[in-house]
């Protein structure tokens, strides 16, 4: 029996090789139509530089309603408009300039050689969430300061997100979200909704351990106890700590302990203008669809199916940021190739395995 070549199937893709779909796909030199089966199409993204098409509020919130009304029992399963917005957030988009310069100013201006304090990063659960710590990298390295600064978390924001990491979807769970979303009948025994959402803040943990100076301050759960953590792990250094959060009341407790403290605002109105007003270069596309299938599950690019979980999914593949590919049709013969050439790159030690 001959091998079907227009089904290429591949479990371990990861953020960069994701480009490659995308590119594949503009080649076509069609625009990128993006679907989320309960919903339809989320998206549309033309041609590079283009500005790219987001479903309204009104249409996504009727579509959702439609869906819960059907099957009632599912409706924490589903995410909700703001929580599909995420994917832009966890993308980098839009820019959040006023946290980037906070950060900038001290960290240019930081000789550790002539007497400076040595500066670390510090981060709330609520922007690990949102991948804060890549998009700041992406700042850090263009400026040329990524080696220069330390990052660190306390543990009681581990804990957090740890405890968020483990509800799974049972057989029951799997039949009743399957019943009108057929894909999902891959997700047994795998992470639901709140569960992938705390996933993304565990990776970038997992991604600054890997790649940067890094440190855990120890710490209990609850945001005053995390606030001393940080308090305690500055003095202890005679260090400088610049702290994220998401969350204005952690904010104010830091700022009130003395802590060099910046709010990052993820509002939705906002990132509705930047979209609207600016194109979405392709490397940022590919990085909020991936975000994006993380937080649904599993969505559609045309001919590709993306899962960010599916059964049998291991540990292995959380860590290394996989999700798994199913590409029909003319694109399978090319994605395999110029995938197999990322493979041997790794292998060789030329790229990274993230």
């Amino acid at each position: 029996m001959k091998k079907d070549k227009t089904l290429w199937r591949n479990p371990n893709c990861n953020i960069r090789e994701l480009q490659l779909v995308t590119n594949l796909l503009y080649e076509k030199k069609t625009p990128i139509e993006w679907f989320f089966p309960p919903i339809g199409k989320v998206a549309t993204f033309a041609l590079r530089n283009h500005k790219a098409k987001i479903i309204p509020r009104n249409e996504y919130d009727a579509k959702l309603r439609d869906f819960i009304s059907k099957n009632p029992g599912c409706r924490s399963d589903i995410p909700t408009y703001y929580q599909f917005m995420e994917a832009f957030f966890c993308a980098g988009l839009p820019p959040q300039t006023k946290a980037e310069n906070f950060l900038k100013s001290p960290a240019q201006s930081r000789n550790t050689f002539h007497g400076g304090k040595p500066l670390w990063v510090g981060y709330d659960t609520s922007v690990l969430r949102r991948s804060f710590h890549s998009n700041i990298i992406d700042f850090l390295k263009l400026h040329k300061l990524d080696n220069s600064i330390g990052h660190v978390v306390a543990g009681g924001v581990t804990e957090e997100l740890m405890q968020g990491m483990d509800y799974k979807y049972k057989f029951q769970k799997v039949a009743e979200l399957a019943a009108d979303f057929p894909q999902a009948s891959n997700f047994l025994n795998q992470p639901s909704l709140s569960a992938r959402l705390h996933r993304i803040g565990m990776a970038e943990i997992k991604n600054m351990k890997e790649n940067y100076v890094f440190h855990e301050a120890p710490s209990e759960k609850d945001d005053l106890e995390i606030i001393k953590g940080y308090e305690k792990f500055e003095g202890d250094r005679n260090a400088e700590i610049v702290l994220f959060s998401s969350d204005k009341n952690f904010v104010e407790m830091a700022v009130q302990k003395s802590l060099k403290t910046q709010y990052v605002e993820y509002n939705v109105r906002k990132l509705q203008n930047h979209l609207k007003n600016n194109p979405i270069p392709l490397d940022l596309v590919s990085r909020i669809i991936y975000y994006g299938t993380m937080v649904f599950g599993m969505t559609q690019l045309g001919g590709v199916e993306l899962y960010s979980i599916w059964q049998g999914k291991k540990v292995e593949d959380w860590n290394r940021g996989h999700i798994k590919v199913k590409i029909k049709g003319n694109l399978a013969k090319p994605f395999r190739k110029a995938h197999g050439v990322l493979e041997d790159m790794k292998k060789s030690g030329f790229l990274p395995n993230r």
